[in-house]
């Protein structure tokens, strides 16, 4: 029961504190999750977003009423018939807009669009965050894979070693054959070195971007276990049309860029407005003087429009419609764009398919070459040199495979992060 107790506060300080031991090991999602709260770049995002918010909340201000005091002091040269010489006038003033042309409504409906856009920019973020972790973790699974290999090439060349220095010992073998093993064995030990480097390497990276910090054994790698199965690019397109942030951005900015334009023909509306004023008029410098003060209750009923701008009226207008043809010709470039990367990944995915096909394939004939090999080296058919090659061809069937496996995740990510197949979190 304690070491449960202990378990669950783990997992509750998961994504606050960065640790090494943990109850259960670490998924990519848990890590693409990790990442979204630890990386200063999505908090400077939601404080975008925050400012958005608050944007939304500046323009529903429009549809309240203003009020606002004044305070005036006077001195003249001298007094007049209807002015003192010295004077004051203070004066409080609630204000109430009816009709700026749909101004504030259309106001009111960008900075809606603008949040919708930050939002946007926030999820688009987030799914770059998780194609960047799930390619750190896959070359940590591949820097782990080569490293076996190096680590089996390197066990085979110190037994061929020990078995040709014991011929050697005996006379059965010569000095060039012993030195020849021997170099290869040095080798293979710097390529495992040089392996065991990479896999450490590549973890750090992983922890960069996760804000964690991970072992290798603490990290989950079921997810490689299976090959995934890829769709038909006309599936994947439709997704992709109807998920992108890219895409919803651009629809938003046209849906902005069309308010705008209506925005700019709100100029040519007038404007109306209901002004309820108190005035305090004085003789003296203080406005509420009990001896001279007058005051006034005033009810008003404004209405104002500009006649000539220099023009600028219309060329709002022009300026919004522009825009409105640009995002339309950008939306339309983006999905040749995306589509063609869609199709070009799918060619890639069939690519390492059979590659992983072919490399199989080269493994088993490897493991047979190799077999035979030894087997004609007992016999005295074959050098020591061609037993070197046969490890040598075997390693190299490994590492093929391993890459073809990897660019098959490696394409898989590429696809899911084109076409926003990640959890919203």
């Amino acid at each position: 029961m304690i070491k449960f107790k202990k378990c669950l506060l783990l997992l509750s300080l998961l994504f606050v504190f960065p640790f090494s031991t943990y109850c259960k090991e670490v998924t990519i999602l848990d890590m693409y999750k990790a990442a979204v709260e630890n990386r200063e770049v999505v908090k400077s995002y939601r404080l975008a977003l925050e400012q958005a918010k608050l944007e939304q909340k500046i323009q529903k201000g429009d549809y309240l009423p203003s009020l606002d005091a004044s305070y005036k002091a006077n001195k003249l040269d001298e007094s007049s018939l209807l002015e003192n010489e010295e004077n004051s006038e203070f004066a409080v003033s609630l204000t109430q807009n009816l009709f700026n042309g749909f101004k504030d409504k259309l106001e009111l409906a960008i900075a809606d669009l603008d949040l919708k856009t930050s939002d946007f920019e926030l999820s688009g973020l987030k799914h770059d965050i998780g194609l960047d972790v799930a390619l750190k973790v896959l070359q940590v699974y591949q820097a782990e894979a080569r490293r076996h290999v190096a680590m089996d090439a390197f066990k085979a060349y110190s037994e061929r070693y020990e078995n040709i220095q014991l011929k050697y010992n005996v006379g059965v073998a010569k000095k060039r054959d012993v030195l020849t093993v021997k170099v290869e064995k040095d080798d293979a030990e710097q390529s495992l070195i040089k392996a065991e480097n990479e896999v450490e390497k590549t973890i750090n990276s992983l922890n960069r971007v996760t804000g964690l910090s991970l072992k290798f054994s603490d990290i989950d790698f079921s997810e490689f276990e299976t090959l995934p199965v890829f769709s038909p690019l006309e599936e994947y397109k439709s997704t992709m049309l109807s998920n992108r942030t890219d895409f919803k951005i651009l629809k938003t900015g046209l849906e902005k860029a069309e308010n705008t334009k209506e925005l700019a023909k709100a100029s040519f509306y007038p404007k109306i407005d209901l002004v309820l004023m108190q005035r305090y008029y004085s003789d003296e410098y203080f406005a509420f003087d009990s001896d001279t003060k007058e005051d006034e209750t005033r009810i008003q009923l404004k209405l104002g429009i500009n006649l000539f701008d220099g023009m600028k009226k219309y060329k709002n207008i022009d300026k919004a419609e522009l825009e409105t043809e640009k995002i339309r010709y950008s939306i339309a470039e983006l999905e040749d764009e995306l589509t063609n990367e869609l199709s070009n990944l799918l060619i890639d995915a069939r690519t390492a398919e059979k590659n992983l096909f072919v490399a199989r394939e080269g493994i088993r004939e490897a493991e047979e070459n190799l077999r035979i090999t030894e087997l004609s080296f007992e016999k005295g058919v074959a050098t020591a040199t061609d037993v070197l090659d046969s490890i040598y061809y075997l390693s190299r069937a490994r590492n093929n495979e391993i890459t073809a496996k990897a660019n098959i995740f490696m394409t898989l990510f590429y696809i899911k992060r084109l076409v926003v197949d990640y959890p919203a979190i």
